[in-house]
């Protein structure tokens, strides 16, 4: 369903006309069409396989090709991409809206196009303001608009199609045929191979190898190729006109077919997918250059992206005779580079049978290495072959390329105005709708995969390398993947901290004996919520060693169930038996603010679960008997705790719903690490603290919902003495 949606849309079409562009007949279009597009999306299908292997995004997977740090030249080449694409979408929306207020009766064209820019630049930077789920929620209404407008416009045109015409083009020679499909191969699937693994990472291990592969395939292809192949029948029947327009302004001059009632709303929502997708980019973008190493935050890294993006724009729609001629050399440029980088990863995914070992992905000292040498010398020279098979006859300062003197060589020549307004993603105005979601995942070290809840013994004996305090090291190798800590003893219990709660053990328990950043766990994501520390703490107790998180991550921060959990799975697999886990409540009954609360069962209203698959695990005992005892003798209430998504508070209606149904407290975490938990044999014990009364009148307050959840510090520490001593 993801790669049909983001290869549906209008400027599919588009594709048609430069594929006539070669000459071809209409037999020779269609055939090249098909076998060119099932061709180039076959390619992401098969890198796909690498996301259902290793449960991470494509370009943190590649670190197993090149290496953690020659994994940099991947980022690059990604952060390139990306910004030539948000410009090239910002050129597109430029010109569209100019040719829309043209239609309109807006007569000077100059001027439209400076509106028109003032409007894309503002509307892309303000729709930041928005956050990202709010754009995500925006991009796909907008999608779902974009592909029921594109069928009514597939009606409205139908009638100007004229087979006669089409059936009397003369044949093309093999060379041309040739060039069209390169461009096919360039223009399509080879643009999202650096994302292809990107959906099939959420695949359980368990997953069909040839339906990802077969389903990525025809899932992308199928609504291209049908785009295309009504490109053709409408291009051919008309007159050179057309496919001269189209060329200068893919959007802008299919809409000159439209009746006026229906080119208003086609147009504003095409132009709308455009503006969303350069948001995305520009997103996309800036995480992309923070990947390569450039020592910028990330606010700096969104700002030069886009400062490059609006130049671009002004340069091409003001100051170039057309952006065709620079944007060939663009796709011929960085077309040979990816096309080189999707070799390398296709090798490595042949060569590579069994699962991805995922911490090592993380970390240069693991068993990726810090940088292969033979993938980044493959990638350099099969670029340099790739740039002597192509011809850019418009870009005279591009002659250093071209330079092999085989017969075929010339078959992708880039000099036509047709052929040089290939693109790697034109087929959709929202293709960059994921993007965002999925570099955040790689920048923020994407989690692997929750091992599979079978017995404690195989959880700890799993090929995961330890990553934590106490970990035997791997027979052979003398290195140790994330960071270390040297203690006394291997960890017994964990303790994590919510909010409010960070320093609650500074005062009891001292200085810990070490200490790590949470975000230098592999798989594991810094907190970001208020009232959350970020650092994991060792602490040498009369109970053992017990490492306490200061903080944890939420589901609402829209990463998944994974990175919840991830602190939960490391501390398993560095062998702690114990578990306290804590945080603030908004209470359902008529208890006081500070009390804190027992766990006895839980409520997952969230949504979704740590584990994907047929695993059908026992919850009916996740919250250890003994330990929980142990809490009632220190906590003033006892009860059952729900888990909300979040990030916003329940409605008043809900909690009414709530109660009723027996809950006592809510929340929004807790939940996914206490079932993972219990799945990996761990025994576990939790404490609510009230920090919010939902049937009060006034509004929740999320700064005093922390307040409220510190001053309980004391009850919540005797509370974790007590339960780890059961």
């Amino acid at each position: 369903m993801p790669w049909f949606a983001a290869n549906i849309s209008v400027l599919g079409i588009s594709w048609g006309s430069w594929v006539l562009g070669f000459g071809l007949s209409l037999t020779q279009a269609v055939i090249v069409s098909v076998v060119g597009v099932a061709l180039s999306f076959l390619v992401c299908g098969l890198i796909a396989i690498a996301g259902k292997r290793g449960s991470a995004p494509t370009l943190v997977l590649s670190r197993a090709a090149f290496g953690f740090n020659g994994n940099r030249i991947s980022a690059a080449i990604s952060w390139i991409l990306t910004v030539g694409w948000e410009t090239f979408l910002a050129i597109m929306a430029v010109q569209a809206t100019a040719t829309v207020m043209g239609a309109l009766g807006f007569t000077n064209h100059v001027v439209a196009q400076i509106i028109a820019l003032i409007l894309v630049v503002v509307l892309a930077a303000g729709s930041g303001i928005l956050g990202f789920e709010a754009i995500m929620k925006v991009q796909t209404w907008i999608t779902w608009a974009t592909a029921a407008l594109t069928i009514v416009y597939l009606v409205l045109v139908a009638p100007t199609i004229d087979f006669a015409v089409l059936s009397s083009r003369p044949s093309a020679p093999l060379t041309a045929v040739l060039g069209a499909g390169c461009m096919l191969l360039v223009g399509f699937g080879f643009g999202w191979i650096n994302a292809a693994a990107d959906y099939s990472r959420y695949l359980p291990r368990a997953a069909s190898t040839r339906g990802v592969v077969g389903w990525t395939t025809v899932g992308a292809a199928l609504p291209t190729v049908i785009l295309v192949f009504f490109g053709i029948l409408l291009v051919g029947s008309a007159d050179e006109s057309l496919s001269k327009a189209i060329g200068e302004d893919p959007i802008g001059a299919l809409t000159t077919l439209l009746p006026t009632w229906f080119l208003i709303p086609f147009a504003l929502v095409a132009i709308l997918g455009l503006i969303g997708g350069i948001v995305m980019d520009i997103y996309s973008s800036g995480l992309s250059l923070l990947a390569t190493g450039v020592p910028v935050s990330r606010p700096v890294a969104t700002a030069i992206d886009g400062t490059i993006m609006t130049v671009g724009t002004i340069v091409v729609v003001f100051f170039a005779d057309s952006f065709l001629t620079p944007f060939t050399a663009f796709l011929t440029t960085l077309g040979a580079v990816i096309a080189a980088w999707g070799g390398v990863m296709l090798a490595d995914i042949a060569l590579r049978r069994k699962d991805y070992d995922e911490p090592s992905l993380f970390t240069p000292s693991g068993r990726y290495g810090s940088v292969n040498w033979g993938a980044v010398v493959s990638l350099i020279v099969g670029s340099l072959v790739g740039w002597g098979l192509v011809v850019n006859a418009s870009a005279s300062w591009l002659s250093w390329q071209a330079t092999s003197s085989a017969p075929w060589a010339g078959a992708m020549v880039t000099g036509r105005a047709p052929t040089s307004a290939s693109s790697w993603r034109w087929s959709s105005a929202s293709s960059a709708t994921g993007r965002p979601a999925r570099a955040a995942c790689a920048r923020r070290r994407s989690c692997p995969r929750a091992p599979m809840p079978r017995a404690r013994k195989r959880a700890r004996s799993e090929r995961r390398p330890a990553l934590l305090p106490g970990s035997p090291r791997r027979r052979g190798r003398g290195r140790r993947p994330g960071p270390h800590l040297s203690l006394a003893g291997r960890p017994d219990a964990l303790v994590v901290l919510g909010s409010g709660l960070a320093d609650a053990l500074d005062e009891a328990w001292g200085a810990p004996a070490a200490t790590v950043p949470l975000g230098d766990i592999p798989g594991v994501v810094a907190p970001v919520a208020d009232g959350h520390g970020g650092e994991l703490r060792a602490y040498e107790t009369r109970r053992g060693v017990v490492l306490v998180a200061t903080g944890r991550t939420h589901l609402y921060e829209g990463l998944g169930s994974r990175p919840v959990t991830a602190l939960a799975r490391a501390a398993v697999a560095a062998g702690i038996s114990r578990a306290v886990l804590t945080n603030a409540n908004g209470c359902l009954k008529p208890w006081n603010l500070g009390d804190v609360m027992a766990i006895t069962d839980h409520v997952n209203f969230s949504g979704t679960s740590p584990f994907d698959g047929p695993l059908f695990l026992d919850v009916s005992a996740v919250w250890d008997a003994q330990m929980t005892q142990a809490l009632r003798g220190v906590c003033q209430r006892e009860g059952t705790y729900a888990i909300l998504r979040g990030p916003e508070y329940q409605t008043m209606a809900e909690t009414r719903i709530l109660a009723g149904l027996g809950v006592d407290c809510v929340g929004m975490s807790t939940v996914m690490e206490a079932i993972t938990l219990h799945a990996l044999g761990v025994r576990v014990a939790g404490m609510s603290v009230v920090s919010d009364l939902s049937f009060a009148n006034a509004p929740t307050d999320p700064t005093a919902v922390v307040e409220a959840a510190s001053a309980a510090r004391q009850t919540v520490v005797a509370g974790i003495e007590a339960a780890l001593g059961a």
